[in-house]
């Protein structure tokens, strides 16, 4: 990509993350787009079909950032020959995602932050039911539970507690959110009660 149409689409999306900080999506004009990232209307149409299209995109390089941080081979050829090795893989998946979206934390805070729900979420979805299906050799049930049920699980609470974090006004440090949701995912909430109520009896 051209270094002066790298900067302008930069500058774009910068002045439209500014203005959701603000203003709701609905409210937001492709005048203030623009005036934002220092262009004229014109310039933006060269780019985008309107502010949906800008979100869309915005969405899909996370999205990209993704999947290009997880080895998709490494993970289909993985020998599970242990329980370390599986908890190896359900570690290493939402770690990524964590740092993909620390280093765009700004965004985030505003998707997740949209009166409708961010089309972000959908997609988070979908990569994690690629990335288990990758593990899973595309296997239709996990222990007997159909894989449509247990992908929403998963995928729900992810999502659910990563967008949590992401909008914590005392957002608790990487490292611990990587911990607890590694604890979640291997040994479940039920486990994590059942030790909690032993402290008390």
């Amino acid at each position: 990509m051209d270094r002066r149409v790298k900067r302008t689409i930069t500058s774009i999306e910068k002045g439209f993350i500014q203005l959701l900080k603000t203003y709701s999506l609905e409210e937001i004009t492709i005048q203030q787009i623009a005036d934002e990232a220092d262009i004229i209307r014109a310039t933006f149409y060269k780019y985008y079909l309107d502010k949906y299209d800008l979100l869309s995109h915005l969405e899909d390089k996370e999205i990209e950032r993704m999947k290009a941080n997880i080895d998709y081979d490494k993970l289909a050829n993985q020998q599970i020959n242990e329980v370390s090795d599986l908890n190896k893989m359900i570690n290493s998946v939402p770690n990524s995602i964590i740092k993909i979206v620390l280093n765009n934390i700004e965004l985030y805070e505003v998707l997740f932050n949209l009166k409708r729900q961010s089309k972000l979420e959908e997609k988070l979805s979908d990569t994690i039911t690629q990335n288990l299906l990758t593990v899973l050799n595309n296997q239709t049930t996990i222990n007997h539970i159909p894989f449509r049920y247990f992908h929403s699980y998963v995928s729900g609470a992810i999502i659910t507690t990563l967008k949590y974090w992401v909008l914590d006004s005392e957002r608790i440090p990487e490292d611990e959110i990587m911990q607890h949701l590694y604890t979640l995912m291997r040994t479940g909430p039920l486990e994590q009660l059942v030790i909690e109520l032993s402290k008390k009896s």
